[in-house]
């Protein structure tokens, strides 16, 4: 049993590379970002499958092969403190980075899912809880703005810091 689970690992760790190589156009690069997202997924406790698929979506939205594992481990905390999906919570940002700006639609989902992140970018902006819902039926909040939550909200001593190790 454990040898059929290790090959079948081994297969789709490879099959995983080959499509990752296909983004980057290097296999060195694809073997590192594979093993580097399979690392994460043992740390954080998300099943190889969705870091791998998690991983492909960053990947698509244009996301650096260096900023990809800090972005998802983050995306991790505020998943497993939510309880919201991983690879929506992944789509959700990455949509977010490939629009460049937040409008009210995106800020909802993020609501939905459990992440307050209002109160987050009233204190970044300097304004109130009501104009950041003015600001983003306005597109008048970056994706900067929200990359900037995420890190505040899974920073040492955040609402969602640790979440992973404590889900687990």
């Amino acid at each position: 049993k454990f040898t059929a689970s290790s090959v079948s690992l081994a297969a789709e760790t490879e099959k995983a590379t080959k499509q990752i190589e296909a983004f980057l156009g290097s296999a060195d690069k694809a073997k590192g970002l594979t093993a580097d997202l399979i690392a994460l997924g043992k740390q954080k406790f998300i099943p190889t499958d969705d870091i791998i698929q998690a991983g492909k979506q960053m990947l698509g939205f244009g996301f650096a092969t260096e900023e990809i594992t800090s972005r998802l481990a983050r995306i991790s905390e505020i998943s497993k403190g939510t309880g919201k999906d991983f690879n929506e919570l992944a789509t959700i940002y990455g949509k977010a980075k490939t629009a460049g700006t937040l409008y009210a639609e995106d800020i909802n989902q993020l609501l939905e899912a459990g992440v307050n992140i209002i109160p987050e970018f009233a204190k970044q902006l300097g304004v109130s809880a009501d104009q950041v819902k003015k600001l983003g039926s306005e597109g008048k909040i970056s994706f900067a703005e929200l990359e900037l939550a995420f890190f505040n909200l899974t920073k040492q001593g955040a609402t969602f810091a640790g979440q992973s190790e404590a889900a687990a």
